[in-house]
């Protein structure tokens, strides 16, 4: 769990970095690749930008907490935040809403722009779908779009909560 806001940064941008480095070889991988395999490549980017966004979650409001200069607000935040939330848009929207109204209007006209709240929920329901076995089928379109959704989501938290 990181001490600082600062710790916190650089942790997700660590993470975001080899998020894009999958990324990358994921789109250059699919040239060569069968049909089979791209649909697996394809799931495996999708659990990937979901489990970023948990992390980075986690990671943002933990440095978030952590720089609170209030110990007992600090260590009662901390106590209550274990781990983030499997990333729905309302899972989303709840655990901000926690931060104020402010953000929590923020979120939603974020999530209501550019079609991310559909993109989102599309990304989540993939990873619960192959986490848990279903069938899924998706293409690089979609996941070309869920990776925008999370560089998005990316920049919204960390203006928030990591600058």
């Amino acid at each position: 769990m990181p001490t600082s806001k600062d710790k916190a940064r650089v942790a997700v941008l660590r993470i975001k970095s080899e998020l894009d480095a999958a990324y990358l070889r994921y789109r250059q991988a699919l040239v060569d690749l069968d049909f089979s395999l791209q649909e697996d490549l394809h799931k495996y980017m999708c659990i990937r930008l979901s489990g970023y966004l948990e992390q980075l979650l986690f990671e943002a409001v933990s440095g978030f907490l952590a720089d609170s200069h209030n110990e007992a607000v600090r260590n009662f935040g901390i106590s209550f935040f274990k781990k983030a939330p499997n990333l729905s848009p309302g899972a989303l929207e709840t655990l901000i809403s926690r931060f104020g109204e402010t953000w929590s209007q923020e979120l939603a006209e974020f999530l209501n722009a550019h079609e991310r709240r559909n993109s989102l929920g599309a990304l989540v329901e993939i990873r619960n779908k192959t986490a848990h076995g279903q069938s899924y089928r998706g293409g690089q379109l979609s996941v070309s779009t869920y990776k925008a959704v999370v560089d998005d989501i990316h920049a919204w938290v960390l203006e928030r909560m990591l600058t």
